[in-house]
């Protein structure tokens, strides 16, 4: 018994794009009444299998033919051997044979065909297809059935589920990833863009000397991590972190407080702000220019004194660099270590 030859050709790539392109190369062989049909069966193949964006086909030449039955490459049951494999792998280029044969039978035409690995030389697919044949029509549709369940079928769920390895891959990285950054960050931080950033503004306290009544702010930012000025927050707003969800909040732009004489005769303290205002609808933040609001006020020169009507959070972000890649990768790799 003779088989037909199908070769498969993948992994051609762009600069840009990969494309999934299968050469298939067809020889159609049987004991069959018409020779006409095996020709035009190998025709309707080819078709079936280019009308797929992810293979050409064309069919073996009658050479390549010629030099198999010559030097008797095949076995009498029809199987392709190891040393014919390679032949056509290395004149091809194959990544892929498949082996089909017609036969007449109780009136109908059956196609067998086996889908050989050109670089194991195993066996990876089997796919029969049976019908009868009085027409054109009879004769296409059988020939796209074969090449459907033979090929096209076969590789596309290969396809998927190589996809879906890949998917899983991904999401155990990212969780990993997700753990690692987790584990060498402190509690109560989060990183945001390049930096390490406390989940919340720090508050800050406006302390008042009992004897010269002098105010001064009072807040502590924690050892390692520096106050962000309005260029931070700026920055960290503009990568999509919302600090606040209160309707506008406040951060401190210096530490030192601004005293200013008022017309009662005695002093404003001022604290240089900066507002941002938050849009419920956008979900945007908006920095408003900087000013000094009273944060506390001498009433008159006796010292006799009161807060001023100040009533806004002021809020101080502490940052510092986040950690560095080689710093995640090297705990990834010790939670691979664990088994994790």
């Amino acid at each position: 018994m003779m088989r037909r030859l199908v070769f498969l050709l993948f992994g051609l790539m762009s600069f840009s794009t990969v494309i999934a392109e299968t050469k298939v190369v067809v020889d159609v062989r049987g004991e069959i009444s018409n020779e006409n049909i095996k020709k035009v069966f190998a025709s309707k193949i080819v078709s079936a299998i280019a009308r797929s964006s992810e293979y050409t086909a064309v069919e073996i030449n009658d050479n390549f033919r010629s030099a198999v039955d010559d030097e008797h490459v095949r076995q009498t049951s029809g199987e392709v051997r190891e040393d014919d494999i390679f032949r056509i792998r290395q004149r091809y280029g194959a990544n892929y044979i498949a082996a089909v044969e017609l036969t007449e039978l109780f009136g109908e035409l059956f196609a067998s065909s086996h889908l050989i690995d050109a670089e194991t030389t195993k066996v990876v697919y089997a796919f029969d297809a049976s019908g009868r044949v009085s027409d054109m029509y009879q004769l296409t549709s059988l020939a796209d059935n074969l090449a459907n369940g033979l090929i096209i079928e076969p590789f596309r769920e290969k396809k998927k589920q190589k996809e879906e390895k890949e998917k899983q891959a991904r999401e155990r990285e990212a969780n990993l990833r997700e753990k690692a950054i987790y584990n060498i960050i402190p509690t109560g931080t989060k990183i945001v863009g390049k930096y390490l950033v406390k989940d919340y503004p720090i508050q800050v306290n406006v302390h008042v000397d009992r004897k010269t009544l002098e105010p001064s702010l009072e807040f502590e930012i924690p050892a390692g991590y520096r106050m962000a000025d309005a260029g931070i927050v700026e920055y960290l707003q503009k990568i999509g972190e919302y600090l606040s969800t209160t309707g506008h909040w406040y951060i401190l732009l210096s530490p030192q407080l601004i005293a200013k004489s008022n017309s009662y005769g005695g002093i404003d303290y001022l604290a240089q702000l900066a507002e941002y205002r938050y849009y419920n609808s956008k979900k945007e933040l908006d920095i408003a220019d900087e000013y000094a609001s009273k944060v506390f006020t001498t009433k008159n020169r006796k010292k006799k004194s009161e807060r001023g009507n100040y009533n806004h959070k002021i809020g101080v972000i502490a940052y510092r660099d986040a950690p560095s890649e080689s710093a995640i990768q090297a705990e990834i790799s010790r939670l691979r270590s664990l088994g994790e």
